[in-house]
Order: structure tokens, then C-alpha cells, then sequence
């Protein structure tokens, strides 16, 4: 794209191009619910118009699923009864949101990660994949349900399925988090925690509480504009981040903002080792200046290398 009409460029790993493009790129993109959704958040920012720097902030942290949004109504439709018909309420109630307050994001995420082993048993060791790509496939096959798929070897039936996926994820949330699915929060189990490179996972319980910091709970998930991928075979713990936030005012830079995952020293004892943190799993963000004249009046401390 150049100068589109629009204004408007998203990229967020999606396919940029058609069919009819002449030059291999890649196989492997997003399936686009991301940049979908940010395409139309960015719509309503033009139409309410202008669009700040802090609308853009607010679009760096939206955690709406909209895969989600697309499988809800099976799952209303499904025959469940006891503690997980009191959980498939939460889903009737829930708006999409994955905030870390959200008893139905909890329930949803559950629910697709017992999903998968049961409708694809036949892939064996071979897990299908948790974000963009299995969402596609799973939202395509619940619109066809004599699909082959469907039927696996200890349930069968896509409604049956569908059942038999929030009964074992609500069996696991009883269990984790307390009998009231009401209580239930996406960010008691949406957590990171960030793991040094060198020794954070050396298996020394000292060097690892030296090192790592968190944990810190998140909002957001794989294919969500808040893109915390987690990986459904392992748990829902936080293994892929948006590890910086940056939004650059053309207009005028000096306002422009950003967040580091952590902070700019990689000394566990310095105060910027993680200062950064707390600000980064909320959403907010830091000033980013950029011309001398504000550099020089923000600065706290100059260092003067001398040869």
C-alpha cells in the first residue's frame, strides 16, 4: 500500500496481499482477526475524529476476542447442566472482553483449551495450533456439524463436543479457582512472568527469584490486539508479549509515548531492572521525548564520556 485513501496502514502479521501478488512472501500469516479488529476500532477513532495519541494507546490494549464472538452461539446452544451451566451463564453475560476481571473470559479460554484434544484426537502428538489458525479452522467447522470431525474417541456430536469441552473446563476451574464461576478471573490464570535469558530458568530457586520478576497478570490473548499468546497445551500462563508499546506524534514528537516490558537496565539490582512493569501489564505508558530542548529539560542525570 502507498498513501492509501484512508489514511490508514494495519499490519498485525495478517496477509498484506492478494492471491494475484507476484512474489512469495510467506505461507505463513495471521488469519486477521487482529488486524480486523483494529482496522474497525481505528474506523470509529476517524469517525469520532481526531484520533489521539491516547486513542491509540487504548487500541494497543484492547483485548477483545473476536474469534470468540464467533463460537459463542454454539456454545449457548449446548445441552450442559450442574456448575458448568452456571459457568455457560457467564457467557451469555459476557461482552468479549478478555480484562483480567472477566469471569466469561476465564470460562471461554478453559473451554477452548479442553477444546482442541477433543476435536482433533486424531492429530495425536501433533497439537493443533491455539491461536489464529486453529480459531479459523475450529469457527469454520462448528457451521458444519457432519463434519468427520466431530467425531473422536471418547465423545462425538459437535453440540456433544462443544459440552463435553466446558464440562472438563469448568471441572478445572472448580478446581483452581472456588466452586462460584461468578469469582472466576481471567487474570488468576493470564499471568507472566518475566524470565531472565541467561539463569531464569536455571533451576537455582535463588538465582530464579534474583532474576525474574512477576508474576503479573494481563488482559488479552492469542489473536487479540493485546496480542499475551499463551499456549493451550502447557497452560494459560503468558509466552509470547507485545514486549514494547510505542506511539509516535508526528505532529509533535516530544508527546509521543512508550512502554518497555520490564525497564532499560539489565542489572537485577538496579531500580530500572523492572520499574517498568506494573505500568507495562496495565496499559499505561511513559513520555518518549525526543528533541534535545526536552531531553535536556526532563533529563535527571548527565553522563559525559571523555576519551
Amino acid at each position: 500500500m502507498y498513501n492509501p485513501a484512508s489514511g490508514v496502514i494495519v499490519t498485525a502479521n495478517q496477509s498484506l496481499v492478494d492471491a494475484e501478488y507476484p512474489h512469495h512472501l510467506t505461507d505463513d500469516w495471521d488469519y486477521g482477526y487482529r488486524s480486523q479488529r483494529i482496522n474497525d476500532l481505528l474506523d470509529q477513532a476517524i469517525t469520532e475524529g481526531p484520533v489521539t495519541s491516547q486513542d491509540m494507546s487504548e487500541i494497543h490494549m484492547d483485548s477483545y476476542h473476536a474469534a470468540a464472538a464467533e463460537a459463542l452461539p454454539y456454545l449457548l446452544e449446548a445441552e450442559v447442566d450442574g456448575v458448568t451451566a452456571q459457568a455457560r451463564e457467564r457467557l451469555r453475560e459476557w461482552d468479549g472482553h478478555t480484562d483480567p476481571d472477566s469471569s466469561g473470559a476465564a470460562f471461554y479460554q478453559a473451554f477452548w483449551r479442553h477444546l482442541l484434544p477433543l476435536l482433533f484426537d486424531e492429530l495425536g502428538d501433533v497439537a493443533m495450533s491455539g491461536s489464529s489458525r486453529g480459531m479459523y479452522v475450529v469457527n469454520r467447522l462448528l457451521a458444519d456439524p457432519e463434519s468427520p470431525w466431530w467425531e473422536g474417541e471418547t465423545v462425538s456430536g459437535r453440540d456433544e463436543v462443544l459440552a463435553a469441552a466446558m464440562d472438563a473446563a469448568a471441572e478445572e476451574l472448580t478446581e483452581r479457582l472456588g466452586e462460584d464461576p461468578a469469582d472466576w478471573r481471567w487474570g488468576d490464570l493470564h499471568t507472566l512472568t518475566a524470565t531472565n535469558q541467561s539463569f531464569g530458568a536455571s533451576g537455582i530457586g535463588a538465582v530464579e527469584w534474583l532474576l525474574n520478576r512477576g508474576p503479573v497478570e494481563s488482559s488479552g490473548g492469542s489473536s487479540i490486539v493485546n496480542a499475551t499468546g499463551w499456549e493451550p497445551t502447557s497452560g494459560y500462563e503468558i509466552t509470547a508479549v507485545p514486549s514494547m508499546r510505542m506511539v509516535v506524534d508526528l505532529a509533535d514528537r516530544d508527546a509521543s509515548t512508550w512502554i518497555h516490558l520490564t525497564g532499560n537496565s539489565g542489572h537485577a539490582f538496579h531500580p530500572n531492572y523492572d520499574d517498568q512493569l506494573a505500568a507495562w501489564a496495565s496499559g499505561a505508558t511513559l513520555p518518549f521525548t525526543v528533541s534535545r530542548e526536552a531531553v535536556e529539560e526532563a533529563a535527571v542525570d548527565q553522563l559525559t564520556l571523555v576519551p
